[in-house]
């Protein structure tokens, strides 16, 4: 990216397109710690640099912006440079010696407790998606690395989950538009299966307990749910299907869910996993556990490019039943075990 920036030019046509790229690339990526950093680098040139180290890193918006892509070579508008200037000249004027005071402490209300852990867990997310697209975490990490924020840092609240899952379906849907951003399509959709199964989760808990009972089942499945995730991290499974188009949720998503779609590439074979009653799917060894051998059948589709588009458009697992009733042929009882020929396709 540092090269794109050095070729910016605010004379070039197509300047202000591959402008809105790299500050959208900034915003997303770059730290508020490096944007003060390459602030109080570009006030050094103007013999600013004692102002620029003055400025609270709060009040380092676009100026940080702009003066990363100056810093790397950008010919950008007399304008954009203006409010750099602009920000050193204020804040100048502004400054005033320190005196001596004293704090005052300040009490939290529950909803601003809130609003810390959410910052604190969105954050914490948000590294671990550019992790994955710097290629320090594998995809396959994604899900367990969420999990692990959301017990640490939400404070077991069910809403904070919520709202998260909320911003990163909103964020799955931009990245889907821009194609700029298509990169972080598969991260994005792995951090909204993985968050959508948590909250769904902690629904359930309490609406099938209360008080300290609720928090003791809460923490006996979190315990199953680790021994699940890690099991299902080492399954053998096929990423992906060029010819059909389609590719696997990650395995460790399935722990916890109450339906699963499984497709095998190699025999077309289509199997849909329930959970049995008052439990949650899983995985031990190469397998999956927990579900109900009765109600989960395998049929095999005779069309599957036209076929497995219905299952990933599936969204409740009363539409998971309906497809199967629509699948003619026999069922088969099914063994709940992957294969380098296993997809999954969706989770519930």
């Amino acid at each position: 990216m540092d090269e794109e920036i050095a070729k910016l030019d605010c004379n070039a046509e197509d300047f202000e397109d591959r402008y809105g790229r790299v500050l959208n690339f900034i915003h997303y990526e770059i730290d508020s710690n490096v944007l003060k950093t390459e602030l109080v680098k570009y006030a050094k040139h103007l013999d600013m640099e004692s102002i620029a180290n003055n400025i609270p890193i709060n009040m380092v918006g676009i100026e940080g912006k702009i003066a990363y892509c100056i810093n790397r070579g950008a010919k950008l508008k007399e304008s954009s440079i203006e409010k750099v200037r602009k920000i050193l000249c204020d804040y100048q004027h502004k400054a005033e010696p320190i005196r001596d005071f004293s704090w005052d402490p300040i009490v939290l209300s529950s909803k601003g407790k809130n609003v810390l852990a959410y910052v604190d867990c969105y954050s914490q997310i948000d590294n671990s998606k550019a992790r994955v697209l710097k290629g320090t975490v594998t995809i396959r990490e994604l899900p367990a690395i969420v999990r692990k924020i959301v017990s640490d840092r939400a404070e077991g609240k069910t809403v904070i989950a919520r709202q998260l899952l909320e911003h990163y379906k909103d964020s799955l849907v931009e990245a889907k538009q821009d194609p700029s951003i298509a990169n972080w399509v598969k991260p994005l959709a792995t951090i909204v299966d993985t968050l959508g199964l948590i909250v769904n989760n902690r629904a359930s808990i309490k609406a099938g307990a209360k008080g300290a009972k609720a928090r003791k089942l809460s923490n006996t499945l979190e315990q199953s749910d680790r021994k699940g995730e890690k099991a299902a991290s080492k399954v053998t499974y096929k990423d992906e299907d060029s010819n059909l188009g389609i590719s696997s949720v990650d395995p460790t998503n399935l722990v916890g869910a109450e339906a699963a779609v499984i497709y095998n590439t190699k025999t077309r074979h289509c199997e849909v996993y329930f959970a049995e009653a008052s439990k949650r799917l899983s995985v031990q060894g190469a397998r999956i556990t927990n579900f109900d051998e009765k109600k989960s059948i395998g049929k095999t589709l005779r069309k599957p490019e036209t076929d497995l588009p219905h299952w990933n458009r599936a969204t409740t697992v009363r539409r998971l039943e309906v497809l199967l009733d629509q699948v003619n042929g026999k069922s088969w009882s099914l063994t709940g075990k992957f294969n380098r020929n296993t997809m999954l396709l969706k989770v519930l």
